[in-house]
């Protein structure tokens, strides 16, 4: 029997998927009030993956059909016919941990359903925009709800990990940074043809030491104002591994990834702040980057014209060098 049989190893993973709904007037979309979306997100088809954290305002099934719910206070809505324990939840609070995590085999998608308010898709009431409301003003108004539903976790493969080195080595604390320019929009012009900004590409290279990935780390949650789940906007990102690997399905929004939510704690408080994004344990377990390769991601920008260009901005991947010895 092959020593790997009866092995297998865990990366960090994603599952995302983001919710981009259009329209020209803030009183929303006239739609259906009550609503249950049916939706799946598609599974990669190429391992097991078990999900250890939920975010987003939804019900979702595991792989036996059981349903389950994110969390935060009841609306007060409990659609007959979906074997709902309770009610669906609102934005806020809506995101913990999943204990035990949810497992879903090998090409298995997730189902969710998602509330629907007024034509909204996550609102629980018609005054209540998505997540973020992003505005672009002019003679007719564009108006983009951005809505995401994330499973953080772990896929598992069969097999023996690769990323233990071959020689003796100690861990040194060191982080990279990518510092960039978050001068564009996530519209360009005309606004009200709703044509979307091209994504930018950053990376950095490995340095000197193979660099093990245990945190990353956002600039300050720039936007956040009033307090939670207030106007956040900024960016989304999807970071790769080494071999140039998604790490992550679709693009997740900087607060959902940085591991106290702004490194510089303004309007973010310190490590161990008991609002709902505290604290991120992406990734989990963490991921290896060997000497000579690149860290890369990929932006999205959420900026509006309320918010326009933000300017230099920095993620920051903290972790350790692995020094021979």
């Amino acid at each position: 029997m092959s020593p790997t049989q009866n092995q297998w190893y865990e990366t960090p993973y994603i599952y995302a998927k983001n919710y981009f709904q259009n329209y020209t007037s803030l009183t929303v979309p006239t739609g259906p009030t009550g609503e249950i979306f049916q939706d799946v997100i598609t599974s990669d088809g190429d391992s097991d993956f078990f999900a250890r954290r939920s975010l987003g305002a939804f019900n979702f099934q595991d792989n036996a059909g059981n349903y389950f719910l994110t969390g935060g206070a009841p609306v007060g809505v409990s659609p007959a016919g979906y074997g709902l324990v309770g009610a669906f939840r609102s934005f806020a609070g809506a995101d913990f941990a999943l204990a035990p995590e949810k497992l879903f085999e090998l090409g298995a998608n997730i189902p969710i359903q998602i509330f629907r308010s007024n034509g909204l898709l996550g609102a629980v009431a018609p005054s209540q925009n998505p997540f973020i409301l992003m505005t672009f003003p002019g003679v007719t108004s564009a108006f983009v709800g951005y809505t995401p539903i994330l499973f953080q976790g772990a896929k598992r493969y069969k097999g023996a990990a690769n990323s233990t080195p071959d020689y003796k080595y100690y861990e040194k604390p060191y982080e990279y940074t990518i510092p960039f320019d978050l001068n564009w929009m996530y519209l360009s012009v005309p606004f009200t043809s709703f044509n979307v900004s091209a994504n930018k590409t950053f990376n950095v290279p490995v340095l000197n030491y193979d660099f093990e990935l245990w945190a990353i780390e956002t600039d300050a949650d720039f936007n956040n104002t009033s307090g939670a789940f207030s106007p956040l906007n900024g960016y989304a990102m999807i970071l790769y591994d080494a071999n140039g690997y998604k790490l992550m399905k679709d693009f997740v929004h900087y607060r959902f990834l940085s591991r106290v939510g702004g490194f510089d704690g303004t309007a973010g408080g310190p490590p161990g702040n008991t609002e709902t994004w505290y604290p991120n344990c992406f990734p989990a377990p963490p991921v290896v980057y060997p000497k000579g390769s690149i860290i890369q991601v990929d932006i999205q920008s959420l900026m509006d014209s309320n918010t326009g260009s933000y300017g230099n901005t920095t993620i920051r991947f903290i972790g350790v060098n692995r020094i021979p010895c």
